[in-house]
């Protein structure tokens, strides 16, 4: 499945580093396709911009880290009204976030949900304008 065809950035925001990765890395983008119950945190190209990470990086470590610290394959959902306000989630690259409702934005810890849920077969793609690594040194 092509992610740039399955989702499209809110207007004034564009996906192009994710999609690069997906195109380095084809197992992640089969992992977030074929999963059941996935939720995945697509950060913008300006929270690409923001770090310093290249899609085109040779450190295939540092891709496959930054998607594992995106994805929650542990059969919850993360669509916006499911996210319980002050509950701790954990990536399975071990990212942990608590949800915050302010009135007018969800955020993630610091981190906001820029757009509507992406609703896919296998679960729900968030678009968040940060980029949450451990390992952003050395791109």
């Amino acid at each position: 499945m092509d992610f740039g065809a399955t989702i499209t950035a809110p207007s004034g925001f564009n996906l192009t580093y994710l999609r690069k990765i997906f195109e380095r890395i084809p197992h992640a983008r089969e992992k977030l396709f074929r999963a059941q119950k996935i939720t995945f945190l697509a950060p913008t190209q300006e929270a690409f911009d923001k770090t310093g990470l290249k899609a085109c990086t040779s450190k295939t470590r540092l891709l496959q880290e930054f998607l594992d610290n995106h994805t929650i394959t542990s059969g919850f959902l993360g669509y916006t009204p499911l996210l319980k306000d002050g509950k701790c989630y954990t990536t399975d690259g071990g990212s942990q976030f608590v949800p915050k409702f302010n009135g007018t934005h969800t955020l993630l810890n610091d981190t906001v949900i820029v757009g509507p849920d992406h609703i896919v077969t296998t679960g729900v793609i968030q678009i968040i304008n940060k980029v949450y690594s451990h390992y952003l040194s050395g791109t």
